[in-house]
């Protein structure tokens, strides 16, 4: 491996399974190339759980690519929150994160409260996740951080395109859709929902577009994860400017294969 480069490994939690990738960053900073050296994804959970996805993904990664979290450049671990908000960073008080949480529904059981820091929002995000599976991360991935999907679906494209025309991020993935609304450079709405299908996401897409008002001509909609052709034109015909949330393009280390369609993999290629 080049020793210039850096390696980064992200780790998204599902509610059915668990996906990884690891790329390398040709200049150390993530803003030079990055090379896809492993995607596994939709790999099943282990019998333990999600608790059990830290030794899985530790044997995977020595089995396969002969790695280990010692010495990566960067670790994500991505999970599913019920509960979340954003709070300004120059508000945040991180001994009232729970705070921050009562009145965005009742807690659920054994959940901790985390925070994350998105610098293009000048906000932290703070959200509800399983205590025992990410103390289980940070022990067997000294440094990881810790995110759920808003906080890093939230970016400064996102804020910098939309300062012309209201603009939707849709994510949809294994039965749920995430959902930022940005108009003006700024974030409008972070949602959650359940989505059985990309038709379901549909309804939901165009009744936020409505209560949010952004029902403009130049009103842009952003779609990623589970889309494919026909999911695209059934979106065209009621968002006509419609495109893929395509982020930072990431290279194939084999020159032949197709390139990555990082469109579908929003998460784990977000560093």
């Amino acid at each position: 491996m080049n020793t210039d480069s850096e390696t980064r490994l992200s780790i998204c939690l599902q509610s059915d399974g668990f996906s990884f990738s690891l790329l390398t960053m040709s200049d150390g900073h993530g803003s030079g190339k990055r090379q896809l050296l492993a995607l596994e994804e939709n790999l099943p959970l282990p019998s333990g759980g999600q608790a059990g996805v830290t030794a899985d993904t530790l044997a995977r990664l020595d089995r396969n690519y002969g790695v280990s979290p010692l010495g990566m450049g960067g670790m994500r671990l991505v999970v599913p929150a019920r509960r979340f908000a954003w709070v300004p960073a120059h508000l945040f008080d991180p001994h009232r994160s729970r705070q921050y949480l009562d009145f965005v529904g009742n807690p659920g059981n054994e959940q901790g409260v985390f925070h994350i820091l998105n610098e293009a929002l000048g906000a932290y995000m703070v959200f509800e996740a399983d205590a025992e599976v990410v103390t289980l991360f940070k022990v067997s991935f000294p440094g990881i951080d810790v995110h759920c999907p808003h906080s890093l679906l939230v970016t400064s494209e996102l804020l910098r395109d939309s300062a012309a025309h209201p603009l939707m991020l849709l994510h949809i993935s294994h039965g749920r859709a995430d959902v930022e609304a940005f108009y003006s450079g700024r974030l409008l709405l972070s949602n959650s929902f359940a989505a059985a299908n990309a038709d379901e996401a549909l309804y939901f897409a165009i009744d936020i577009m409505k209560r949010l008002h952004l029902e403009t001509p130049d009103m842009e909609l952003r779609l990623c994860g589970e889309v494919d052709r026909a999911v695209y034109a059934r979106y065209q015909r009621y968002f006509p400017n419609i495109g893929l949330h395509v982020g930072t393009p990431v290279a194939n280390t084999d020159p032949t294969a197709p390139a990555v369609p990082t469109y579908k993999y929003p998460l784990l290629f977000s560093f």
